[in-house]
């Protein structure tokens, strides 16, 4: 009935994803929901990884600076040993589980 997604169709989608307008959608919402904490954000967007917290945070400062979003503590005074460090044992668990199905 439907076609079998492929890794290369998951690869190729990503592709399109990441600096799409539907993952800045999908930025600001989870932003909103996680009230600016970054494990919620990296939990709640596609394609992420700890890898990609500067660019979405520099992303998300340019949004509030502007006035878009609201400020939230949990962005604005994260805890410095945690940057860099969250959302990994999401991004592992995924990780094996992408790699077991190869």
């Amino acid at each position: 009935m439907f076609k079998n997604v492929t890794i290369n169709d998951i690869d190729a989608y990503e592709m399109k994803y990441k600096g799409s307008e539907t993952e800045l959608e999908d930025l600001k919402d989870a932003y909103e929901k996680g009230q600016g904490d970054m494990d919620e954000i990296l939990n709640r967007v596609p394609f992420t990884s700890p890898d990609d917290e500067p660019r979405l945070r520099e992303i998300l400062q340019k949004l509030i600076d502007n006035g878009e979003l609201p400020s939230y503590k949990a962005f604005s005074n994260e805890n410095p040993t945690k940057k860099g460090h969250v959302g990994e044992s999401n991004f592992l668990e995924v990780e094996l589980h992408y790699c077991s199905e190869v």
